[in-house]
């Protein structure tokens, strides 16, 4: 390394397990990622002088990915008991519209019966 001149220094880095080789970046002095999947990584950077001597050990720091909410495990027990509770709920309210329509058809269904002149049917409109 050439610490008087240090824009002459050149430097390369690897994240392994995500790079398959080497990224050479002069004197660039920066490395961005995104979309990393969740894992362990080890970010590795060596660097070479102005005559082109590399540092072939480097230095490295390792790196662990942890993964977004949306892809841990609580997350899809929780998807599926909330769709779960969401379809038994939606049968709940389909069981209650249906017991509700039955005994609006059950009571008048009483009256008729218990109408003392018979069944009496009410029409609207022309008969022919």
């Amino acid at each position: 390394m050439h610490f008087k001149d240090p824009t002459r220094n050149t430097y390369a880095y690897k994240f392994e397990g995500f790079d398959k080789d080497w990224v050479f970046v002069g004197a660039r002095r920066e490395a961005g990622y995104t979309n990393l999947d969740p894992g362990e990584y080890a970010f590795r950077v060596k660097a070479a002088n102005r005559d082109g001597v590399w540092n072939e050990y480097g230095a490295s720091i390792n790196v662990r990915i942890l993964p977004s909410f949306w892809q841990t495990p609580l997350f899809y027990i929780l998807s599926i008991v909330h769709m779960i509770s969401f379809f038994y709920g939606l049968h709940r309210v389909q069981i209650r519209i249906n017991v509700n329509r039955t005994k609006k058809i059950g009571g008048t269904i009483e009256f008729l019966q218990n109408n003392e002149h018979g069944a009496v049917i009410f029409f609207r409109g022309k008969l022919s």
